[in-house]
């Protein structure tokens, strides 16, 4: 049992410090932010209408560098099980959700 727990120690992810743990806290505020004036009951969407959507809302995260799509689909996953009690489908899809669209002066 001592060699297992020692094992473990060398293979488990590392802990988020406290800068990491308040970046994640901001992101997830952010996110929040959004969902509320952007994110509404409806037919569906799919995760990347919610990156692109998010990314056209901060200006801070428009680029790649900031924030992963990877990282903007767990906030949504995070948010819609949470806050609207909707799964993601296995091909992305969010059933009962919208996006909003928003005019983008830049397409």
């Amino acid at each position: 049992s001592c060699l297992g727990g020692s094992f473990y120690e060398l293979i488990r992810p590392p802990l988020a410090n406290r800068t990491e743990a308040e970046l994640a806290d901001a992101r997830r505020e952010e996110f929040e932010i959004f969902a509320a004036s952007q994110i509404s009951p409806g037919n569906s969407c799919h995760e990347t209408e919610i990156v692109r959507a998010f990314r056209r809302s901060f200006a801070k995260y428009r680029r790649q560098e900031a924030i992963s799509d990877a990282e903007i689909c767990s906030l949504a996953r995070q948010w819609a099980r949470r806050t609207a009690g909707v799964e993601r489908s296995a091909a992305g899809y969010y059933k009962g959700l919208v996006v909003a669209e928003v005019l983008d002066a830049f397409r």
